[in-house]
């Protein structure tokens, strides 16, 4: 068989019986991200939603050009009908995911009008086609703000006072208190994440502690500055639990690669978080989706 012809007439199918309804809610959040929802799209395959996303200037300018890749929303779906509450927060531990997600970027540079459009398609085992009442729930969001915090590193402070327990190197930044007690110099290969260097093969400087995060630590950017201010490349390790209360979730193996920072480069240093994924939860915004007449596959 051949699957693509069967895949184009399967697609067909389903755009001759899709049912498009035109939105026009928006909502802008205290820090400034605006959502701008367009239309509900209801197929035998699940529902979509599309809408578009953009930055006014003031928040535009705390995060990095790519920041459309990396943005997230968190939502819930309401169906009373059928008791349905379906919760959709994208990169936090266990959540659940949309079937399919679509981000156009073609409309976020300068000569256009900066906005990202994004389509998120419900599984119908999630979230039924055929309800007449569905109401879409901001939770809140996810964004990489760029904002430094620093913290001075003595390695030889760390050592002798882990003998007695008594000295743990701490950064607190937007909620996050990330702590860190013992360090090793480990055999590492370079990251795909990392800027281009030759780290592979070395022993690099490795942090290890535990962290309590209220942001999403995807996304996290660090760098390590020696005393003669050479910049290390850091990559952050670490497996997320399932979130606690107010929303914490405690990452109980917590790394910190410092690429290229060997026992020769000296005992002291400056380690600075540069970018948070920070996740922003002052919303305030319910939209009752449009219902239907009537569904062409019901008929």
């Amino acid at each position: 068989m051949d699957w693509s012809f069967q895949f184009n007439i399967d697609m067909t199918k389903a755009k001759l019986m899709a049912v498009e309804a035109p939105m026009d809610n928006t909502y802008t959040t205290p820090e400034g991200l605006k959502l701008d929802m367009t239309q509900l799209v209801r197929t035998p395959n699940g529902t979509r939603l599309d809408m578009n996303i953009s930055l006014d200037d003031q928040l535009r300018a705390k995060v990095g050009e790519n920041w459309a890749d990396d943005m997230d929303l968190m939502y819930h779906i309401e169906i009373p009908e059928t008791n349905e509450y379906r919760i959709f927060n994208e990169n936090r531990p266990n959540a659940r995911q949309a079937k399919f997600r679509f981000r156009d970027m073609t409309r976020l540079s300068e000569n256009n009008d900066g906005q990202m459009r994004l389509s998120e398609t419900w599984d119908p085992a999630y979230v039924t086609v055929d309800a007449k009442k569905i109401r879409f729930v901001l939770d809140g969001y996810t964004i990489p703000v760029w904002e430094e915090k620093s913290v001075e590193v003595d390695l030889e402070k760390m050592r002798k006072d882990a003998e007695f327990y008594t000295y743990v190197l701490q950064l607190e930044q937007f909620g996050d208190e990330i702590l860190f007690s013992k360090y090793n110099y480990w055999p590492v290969q370079q990251s795909l994440k990392l800027p281009e260097g030759n780290f592979e093969g070395n022993s690099s400087l490795v942090l290890e502690g535990v962290g309590t995060f209220q942001n999403d630590i995807n996304g996290d950017q660090w760098v390590a500055i020696d005393r003669e201010g050479k910049e290390y490349p850091v990559e952050v390790m670490g497996t997320t639990d399932q979130p606690y209360k107010n929303e914490e979730y405690i990452v109980g193996d917590l790394r910190l690669i410092i690429h290229g920072f060997k026992k020769e480069n000296g005992t002291k240093f400056t380690l600075k978080r540069t970018a948070v994924n920070r996740e922003f939860r002052d919303v305030n915004w319910e939209v009752d989706l449009p219902s239907y007449d009537s569904l062409p596959w019901l008929k």
